[in-house]
């Protein structure tokens, strides 16, 4: 049976009442085209000398492989937004990311996957400024032929490290999307509003297309469309189970669910960072609502979002 139409006044208020902040962390021009200082995407991280890096162990063969680096992040440079949770008003987040045996590794129904685990990503706050530091680069290369020969192919394509690439801080606006599965129904659109949110997320891209690239009009940017990544922002996975969904089917059993405690922390397109990986996937991290206000991100749930 189809839903009743909505009334465009119905439908404004459906949008303010779902609407939330989030804060875009958009790519400079150019690599080196200055964005906010001590901020990157890629290239090597400024990692504290006493600080490991992550290293994910893959169960099948014992395999050691170094993290990938996704993004660094300059806390005191991060803008406080009414009604978003509050990060540590200085210090810096490390986010690393396994995207080669992680998220493809096979895994029986005894075990939960390692990128819900805490094995195939990970964000490290460290307390402080860490520009001081030299940058870091990742631990060499295992040597891969002890994998099969069907997990190899993945890895004559990677890079030691992405290519880094400076971003600045935008404040945006974000709503569910409708056509998702959105983990929280509570905090659901109706379909009536599907048009809205396309006009909407078109407009918002068109705004940070002509910024990202200084231009005036779409026309003369050269893309009509850029990857985005965000700090917070309205849930959009479509394949993430909740807490009542777990256990619908076998497979299921040992995911991690996602509960009304859990916010969604960052949202990476990994696909644009990681050019070449063929493994990477847009992907969103999440954390427990006190481990955030108690400044602890060691327990980390990623969800491929796709």
């Amino acid at each position: 049976m189809n839903s009743p139409k909505l009334t465009d006044d119905e439908i404004e208020a459906w949008m303010a009442r779902r609407r939330q902040p989030a804060i875009a962390m958009l790519h400079t021009a150019k690599p080196d085209d200055e964005g906010t200082p001590g901020c990157w995407f890629g290239g090597d991280p400024t990692l504290p000398p006493d600080v490991e890096w992550p290293i994910y162990k893959h169960r099948q063969s014992g395999l050691e492989l170094p993290h990938h680096f996704l993004a660094q992040i300059n806390l005191a440079y991060v803008p406080q937004v009414l009604g978003l949770p509050p990060l540590p008003k200085k210090g810096t987040l490390f986010v690393f990311y396994e995207q080669r045996l992680a998220p493809i590794g096979i895994f029986d129904e005894e075990e939960t996957p390692p990128l819900q685990s805490g094995e195939g990503a990970r964000v490290i706050f460290v307390d402080h400024d860490t520009s001081t530091y030299p940058t870091r680069r990742p631990p060499p290369m295992p040597d891969l032929s002890v994998l099969p020969e069907d997990q190899q192919w993945p890895y004559q394509f990677e890079t030691t490290s992405y290519q880094k690439w400076n971003f600045e801080f935008v404040v945006v606006e974000t709503y569910p999307n409708p056509m998702c599965d959105n983990p929280f129904p509570s905090r659901d659109l109706p379909w009536g509003c599907l048009s809205r949110v396309n006009a909407l997320e078109a407009a918002e891209q068109e705004q940070l297309i002509k910024r990202r690239f200084g231009c005036t009009r779409l026309e003369d940017c050269g893309v009509v469309e850029i990857p985005l990544h965000y700090i917070f922002g309205a849930a959009d996975t479509r394949r993430m189970p909740t807490k009542d969904a777990v256990g619908k089917y076998a497979y299921q059993r040992h995911l991690r669910p996602i509960s009304e405690d859990h916010i969604q922390l960052f949202k990476f397109a990994c696909d644009d960072i990681g050019k070449h990986s063929l493994q990477a996937k847009p992907e969103t991290f999440w954390i427990n609502r006190n481990d955030l206000e108690t400044q602890n991100f060691d327990d980390i749930i990623v969800w491929e979002d796709h």
